[in-house]
C-alpha cells in the first residue's frame, strides 16, 4: 500500500515538473476543478487533506471585504448653527375661556402683538404661538404694559396656573 502511495506521489511530482511548477519537496498539489488542495506526503498516506486554496478571484473578493471592514469610515460631522432661544417668564394664566379659547394673564413685562409666547403646564401642554391680538376689557390694543390684565386667543387648551413665557430671539 505504501508503495502504491509512493508511486502516486512520484507521478504527481513528475506532472508538476512537466508543468514547471516549483514547490517544496514535501508538498504536492492535487488539482481539482473548483479548488486546489495542498496535500503533504504524510497526509496522502492517511488520505486526508490539510488546506484548501481558493481560486485567485475569490481571494481578491475576500481581501476587498476585509479591507472594507478593517478601515472604518469616519462620519461626516455637519455644522449646525442654532440660535440660542431665551424664554422670559411673563406670568401665570388667571382664567381660560374654553368656548372662545382665550386666556387671561397679568404680565410681568411688556407684551405686544406679533410676540411669540410659549405656554407650559400639566403633562401634555407645551406649545408656542404668535400673538395675533390683545384685548383689555373688550378693546383691542397693540402693546400691553406691565401688570395690566389682558386676554388673547390661543390655539390649544390651557388651564389656570399654567405658565406663559415670552420667547426672545
Amino acid at each position: 500500500m505504501r508503495q502504491k502511495n509512493q508511486t502516486k506521489i512520484e507521478d504527481i511530482s513528475n506532472k508538476l515538473m512537466a508543468k514547471k511548477i516549483s514547490l517544496p519537496k514535501d508538498k504536492v498539489i492535487k488539482e481539482n476543478k473548483a479548488k486546489k488542495k495542498i496535500i503533504t506526503k504524510k497526509n496522502i498516506l492517511k488520505k486526508t487533506t490539510v488546506k484548501t486554496i481558493k481560486p485567485l478571484k475569490v481571494i481578491k473578493a475576500i481581501s476587498k471585504k476585509i479591507a472594507k471592514k478593517a478601515i472604518p469610515k469616519k462620519p461626516i460631522k455637519k455644522l449646525v448653527i442654532r440660535k440660542e432661544i431665551k424664554e422670559k417668564k411673563i406670568g401665570q394664566i388667571l382664567h381660560f375661556y374654553d368656548k372662545l379659547s382665550v386666556i387671561v394673564i397679568k404680565p410681568k413685562s411688556d407684551l405686544g402683538v406679533g410676540d411669540t409666547v410659549r405656554i407650559k403646564g400639566g403633562k401634555d401642554t407645551n406649545f408656542k404661538q404668535k400673538i395675533t391680538s390683545i384685548e383689555i376689557d373688550g378693546k383691542k390694543i397693540k402693546l400691553a404694559k406691565k401688570n395690566q390684565v389682558i386676554g388673547f386667543k390661543i390655539k390649544e387648551k390651557a388651564r389656570p396656573g399654567y405658565w406663559v413665557y415670552k420667547i426672545e430671539a
